[in-house]
């Protein structure tokens, strides 16, 4: 069994326990067990026996990879100190599994109890690796939630005219990604398929008396459009390219002529639009006890599932948008 597939394995076995598993690796040192885990959130990590260190957490320049030092003392771990390796981005599962493979080779079996600099030796040679992909990732995120965006800022182009650029507010990182009439809609896209879930970031992302949520669910096709031709599409509806660009500039895509952006195309899987109204379930100021102590949060995100609320689905969903932001509805 590989790495990726034990910690898969306890991960499954801890929706039924919720609490920190271990499993045993087979290797041993010092007369102490290596053991994979998982913590009582899901992240895996892998638990090695060292030489006696002080307790504490380790920096290793890593934010994918949390290190620490603790002292066990229970039924799964023997007494004296370990190295705990837990990686902290489910997206990374893979490559954490490679990571601990080469810990694990590095180490063997042997008689002698290791140095923590001989785990964090091996962890430097994988930063460059891991730095890179979680930049990738990162990109393809942000690429996939700028297309949404353009989306929507098609329909309001088709709908008002190139003039509707001025109603986009999501290159300049604002609270909402598209103003008009004391109205807001915030567009949130992705590429799963499983529910209709989209994430809402801190306390006051739904904040607004006339606020729409617009989810899309795109799905990669050779029959869809890529980047450049719906940035290509828009300007053909009487917005200048130049002015699109610069936008984009702004939210960090340099080149709407790269490879990666004309190789990948998308089609719209799925759309739906709801009113941010009572029904609606957020987190937000007035939701707290006392509403000042907002400012003592910090991080917060949390997800929604659009399928189980009421809304407009596929093109009435876009229509909707428009509708909000025109001033034709009330909220």
């Amino acid at each position: 069994m590989s790495s990726k597939e034990r910690f898969q394995f306890l991960a499954s076995v801890l929706e039924a326990n919720n609490q920190y598993l271990t499993s045993n690796s087979g290797l041993v040192v010092g007369n102490r067990h290596i053991r994979f885990a998982v913590s009582p959130d899901g992240f895996p990590a892998l638990v090695v026996p060292i030489v006696l260190s002080r307790e504490g957490k380790i920096n290793l320049g890593l934010r994918a990879i949390r290190a620490d030092v603790f002292n066990g003392n229970s039924p799964e771990l023997e007494e004296g100190s370990f190295f705990r390796l837990e990686l902290q981005d489910h997206n990374l599962l893979q490559e954490f599994s490679y990571l601990v493979d080469d810990v694990l080779d590095s180490l063997g079996t042997s008689n002698d109890l290791p140095q923590i600099n001989r785990i964090i030796d091996v962890v430097e040679s994988w930063k460059k690796l891991f730095s890179e992909v979680l930049a990738e990732k990162i990109d393809n995120n942000k690429l996939t939630g700028v297309y949404g965006e353009l989306l929507f800022l098609e329909a309001l182009v088709t709908e008002l005219g190139p003039g509707a650029i001025e109603i986009w507010q999501g290159y300049k990182s604002e609270r909402h990604d598209f103003v008009s009439n004391d109205a807001s809609i915030e567009v949130k896209t992705s590429l799963s398929r499983e529910g209709f879930w989209v994430t809402i970031h801190g306390l006051h992302q739904l904040e607004g008396d006339k606020l729409g949520i617009l989810g899309i669910k795109l799905e990669r096709s050779p029959r869809g459009r890529s980047f450049s031709e719906l940035v290509d599409s828009i300007s053909k509806l009487g917005v200048s390219s130049s002015e699109i660009e610069k936008c984009l500039q702004k939210m960090g895509i340099n080149s709407i002529e790269s490879d990666k952006l004309t190789a990948q195309k998308y089609i719209v899987f799925d759309s739906k639009f709801c009113f941010v109204d009572d029904f609606f379930p957020k987190i937000v100021p007035s939701s707290l006890k006392n509403p000042s102590t907002g400012e003592l949060i910090q991080n917060l995100s949390y997800q929604v599932n659009l399928a189980a609320l009421k809304g407009k689905l596929g093109e009435e969903s876009f229509r909707e948008g428009c509708s909000l932001l025109r001033g034709q509805i009330e909220a």
